[in-house]
């Protein structure tokens, strides 16, 4: 073999263990875990308490006898008693009644639906009430049933549609008008809502809510629509207008439920320079 041949051959073998070689390294290797534990909240109701019971323990139905009538004039017969959230989920609490008829008159009419967290009870007073029974010799019976739905208590919610540029009784180009809906609230009970836009646009501040057509306190039902904040995107009455866009905020209250919305106001859309 020449030496020619020996050079080919060394080159061949060196070109080899380079190729084996190339990539391979030595690393440490280590791994963490990151968990989410997640539960669904318990949902029932039972009577806890009621006219006639001794030893109230918690029902789905009972039942009460009141005294019977031993003379004609007006009176009534109460009886009470008192729904529990034996659950973790807010419910609303709705009542109806059946079975009464006349001359007996129901005495708990008909009241709002209630709300109710985890644990917390509501009583009813209801019973039965009639009027003079003069004209009622004998026989004359009465049975009125309550019948109470606990059902889910909605999440509450505000939502803006809009703005909508260039409209609303404050004319001009630079008014905004936004449209507020609200849902999951309670029914007949007020809900007061309050806008505020930082920074203090037309003096707007949490303690100073603008106002929804003249008035602070908003609709009387379970869910609003078609409520509208106008705002003239100026630092005030006077003011000049402001060409940069705004944050806000408008919150519904109902007692303890408090629901808002923050946003943007588009002013930069809308400055008149």
């Amino acid at each position: 073999m020449s030496l020619r041949k020996l050079a080919g051959l060394a080159a061949g073998f060196a070109l080899a263990v380079g190729l084996i070689g190339t990539g391979v390294s030595a690393q440490w290797s280590k791994s963490v875990t990151a968990q989410e534990n997640i539960n669904v909240g318990s949902f029932g109701c039972a009577i806890v308490d009621w006219t006639g019971a001794v030893s109230p323990t918690p029902q789905q139905s009972v039942s009460f006898t009141a005294l019977p009538i031993v003379n004609s004039i007006p009176g009534q017969a109460a009886f009470s008693f008192t729904v529990k959230n034996t659950g973790t989920v807010p419910q609303n609490l709705t009542i109806s009644s059946s079975g009464i008829s006349s001359p007996f008159v129901d005495l708990l009419g008909t009241p709002a639906a209630v709300p109710l967290n985890g644990s917390d009870t509501h009583t009813y007073n209801g019973g039965v009430s009639w009027p003079d029974l003069t004209n009622y010799t004998g026989g004359l019976s009465a049975s009125i049933t309550y019948t109470v739905n606990c059902t889910e208590k909605p999440a509450i919610a505000v939502v803006v549609t809009g703005p909508v540029t260039g409209s609303g009784p404050l004319g001009g180009q630079n008014v905004l008008q936004l449209t507020v809906q609200g849902v999951g609230f309670a029914d007949n009970s007020p809900i007061l809502l309050a806008y505020d836009a930082t920074p203090g646009i037309s003096g707007d501040t949490a303690s100073d809510p603008e106002k929804l057509f003249g008035q602070p306190v908003g609709p009387n039902t379970s869910s609003f629509n078609n409520v509208w904040f106008q705002e003239n995107c100026s630092t005030g009455n006077a003011g000049p207008s402001i060409g940069v866009d705004v944050p806000f905020t408008i919150t519904a209250h109902q007692g303890a439920n408090t629901a808002s919305f923050t946003g943007t106001l588009p002013c930069s859309q809308v400055h008149n320079p």
